[in-house]
């Protein structure tokens, strides 16, 4: 899990630039293409009196086109006058203005979180933790083929099970909630000791270190349970009832059987 978010993290930063450019361009292209259409109806409102009031007409022209030349805009004008569809126009400034507040959150990810107990964990991871849920930590045996305990009781009738299977089965999530919920009450602890620690400004290079060290090793202690777990559920069930889990929770063809250990 924290892997994935350091990988998320690092991709960010070429998407972020992409973003930024596409907005500008857009932004550019839409100022401009107002201009044009301002332009245009500027010109359509002169009026033609006959070939005195034509010269007139023209010197006006000419004294609207040398200002906008001045301003830097004579690319715009030398397009034509035909004049810009009002649609484009709303369309780019629209996309320009939707684009906008999407920018300011890209650079606030985190906006919000500073209020959490703990910073490192969600009010739902902290519950999960509590109820001994997987989390996704077994998710190396559940999509290679290793039901979870959970989730075989919960489709015992469709996975046809027998009364001894449900009994094993349900004994083995016993004994994966009883082995769970307190290494994860004791991850939520060392999580709480790390951000007091943050919070307090007493942390060192020293207490980080072992701080750290500890909560990986009880992260990988959870982890390594759940995945036990899966193992010793496939010995429970037959080859037909795990072929038949991996299509009811959806995995894309089917799985293969995991060989048994004797």
């Amino acid at each position: 899990m924290m892997n994935d978010m350091m990988n998320m993290m690092g991709g960010m930063g070429w998407a972020m630039g992409l973003l930024w450019l596409l907005f500008v361009v857009v932004l550019v292209l839409a100022v401009v293409a107002l201009v044009k259409y301002v332009f245009s109806k500027m010109m359509s409102l002169i009026p033609s009196r006959g070939a005195t009031t034509k010269r007139t007409d023209g010197g006006r022209r000419l004294h609207c086109k040398r200002l906008l030349m001045s301003a830097g805009l004579n690319a715009a004008y030398a397009q034509g006058e035909s004049g810009m569809n009002p649609l484009l126009v709303f369309v780019l400034l629209a996309f320009t203005a939707a684009a906008g507040p999407s920018l300011a959150e890209s650079h606030q990810p985190y906006a919000g979180l500073e209020g959490r107990s703990i910073k490192a964990l969600s009010e739902q991871q902290i519950a999960d933790l509590r109820a001994g849920r997987g989390m996704g930590l077994a998710l190396a045996a559940e999509l290679n083929g290793y039901p979870g305990p959970i989730h075989v009781l919960e489709m015992a009738d469709s996975l046809d099970l027998s009364g001894d299977q449900r009994a094993k089965v349900q004994e083995l999530f016993s004994a994966m909630k009883t082995e769970g919920i307190p290494l994860g009450e004791k991850l939520i602890a060392q999580e709480a000791e790390l951000d007091k620690a943050f919070a307090s400004k007493t942390i060192t290079a020293a207490t980080l270190a072992a701080s750290t060290d500890a909560i990986g090793a009880t992260h990988a202690a959870l982890r390594q349970a759940h995945l036990k777990y899966h193992l010793l559920t496939i010995e429970v069930l037959t080859p037909t009832q795990i072929q038949r889990y991996a299509e009811l929770r959806g995995y894309k063809g089917g799985a293969q059987h995991p060989h048994r250990q004797h």
